[in-house]
């Protein structure tokens, strides 16, 4: 049996969620909010090209979290325009170091965002339009959400 990437889903009916004001990583109270995306879905094919859409809400999160979230992706944006000083230093020199270096100054800084990304706590799942499902790791949170919706909580294969 494969592992499921978030134990509960919320089926809400509807075009509109509202997120209960607690965390969804500690369950602490919630002060502001951060954006969700969800995954992109082909919506059609056409000629040349084929249309995607996503979905984006904001989801409450604690201060703190959102505090380690913002410095990670500051520690992040700095490595990155590092790397890309040094490239623009030694660009005469070999393809080979330069994309070393990228990689030693903007791949560690790199990992804080990835484990403090809130999608690994919450994530707005592809619809069809006639209701919203939101995937929660916390099984609390869940059943919070899904009764302050009037929804469901469905297990991952439902």
């Amino acid at each position: 049996m494969a592992i499921t990437p978030f134990p509960k889903k919320v089926r809400v009916t509807g075009q509109r969620v509202a997120f209960p004001p607690i965390c969804p990583h500690c369950l602490q109270p919630a002060t502001d909010t951060t954006a969700i995306n969800s995954k992109r879905t082909v919506m059609g094919y056409f000629d040349a090209y084929s249309r995607r859409e996503y979905s984006t809400v904001r989801v409450p999160f604690c201060a703190q979290f959102l505090r380690k979230l913002q410095i990670a992706k500051r520690v992040w944006t700095g490595a990155a325009l590092l790397s890309v000083v040094c490239i623009l230093a030694f660009v005469t020199t070999e393809v080979g170091a330069v994309l070393f270096l990228f990689l030693l100054v903007a791949g560690p800084a790199w990992i804080p965002v990835w484990f403090l990304r809130p999608e690994k706590y919450i994530q707005l799942l592809p619809t069809t339009g006639e209701f919203v499902e939101v995937g929660v790791v916390n099984e609390q949170y869940a059943k919070v959400l899904a009764s302050l919706n009037g929804a469901t909580v469905v297990g991952w294969y439902d």
